[in-house]
């Protein structure tokens, strides 16, 4: 049996942004932009109310309810699509908190549509997506905590360097080349995180890293 389109919602108070971002998204095969929101109360009502929704691409400044907020009322629900959050403002903080509201992905609206659409699915598949250009944020974010998390105690000094490195968002892959090991190597810090954090999946590790509270 072949697996549906990738079902998506769009929310972004711009109409430009909203229309440009479906039109792009619907004409690929394996995705379906299923409705547009342009505040983030109209994207926690479309969520709940439309079944089967895997991915919401959603603006940080909206009115009437912010994008963060939105995120904060979905984690929340038992409606939990995978959120990427599409912005103008590449800004630390914006990271940061959306990442710890559960956003899989942080994109810039200047990015490529296919990037846009790759993003889609790899959050879909489970994976974590961050913009390049965020990568020193999340850096300058996740670094000055590793003196102090109570994470540290738990954690050899290559696997304290992996988690932060996840948290920026890198592959296995991208880790191993950074850190000059195998690839291989690179999944067995990963699995001893998991277990060590008690953590789900890579996902739950981003969290972890920014946090620091497990």
């Amino acid at each position: 049996m072949t697996a549906g389109p990738i079902r998506v919602v769009i929310a972004d108070d711009q109409e430009v942004i909203r229309d440009s971002f479906r039109e792009y998204l619907d004409a690929l095969p394996d995705i379906e932009v299923v409705a547009v929101a342009e505040n983030g109360a109209d994207l926690v009502r479309l969520v709940t109310e439309i079944p089967g929704i895997d991915v919401v691409i959603v603006d940080v400044r909206m009115p009437v309810l912010s994008g963060l907020e939105a995120m904060r009322s979905l984690s929340a629900s038992r409606s939990r699509p995978a959120v990427i959050v599409v912005t103008t403002f590449n800004v630390e903080s914006y990271v940061e908190m959306a990442i710890t509201y559960g956003a899989r992905g942080f994109l810039l609206k200047d990015c490529a549509p296919e990037d846009l659409a790759d993003a889609v699915r790899e959050v879909h598949a489970g994976g974590v997506v961050l913009a390049e250009s965020a990568t020193a944020h999340v850096f300058s974010a996740i670094r000055p905590k590793a003196a102090t998390d109570p994470i540290a105690t738990r954690l050899s000094d290559r696997e304290r360097e992996v988690l932060t490195l996840i948290g920026a968002g890198l592959t296995n892959g991208e880790i191993a080349e950074h850190l000059f090991v195998a690839e291989s190597t690179v999944k067995t810090h990963v699995r001893a995180l998991l277990v060590k954090l008690q953590c789900r999946d890579r996902v739950a590790l981003v969290r972890v890293a920014f946090r620091g509270d497990q």
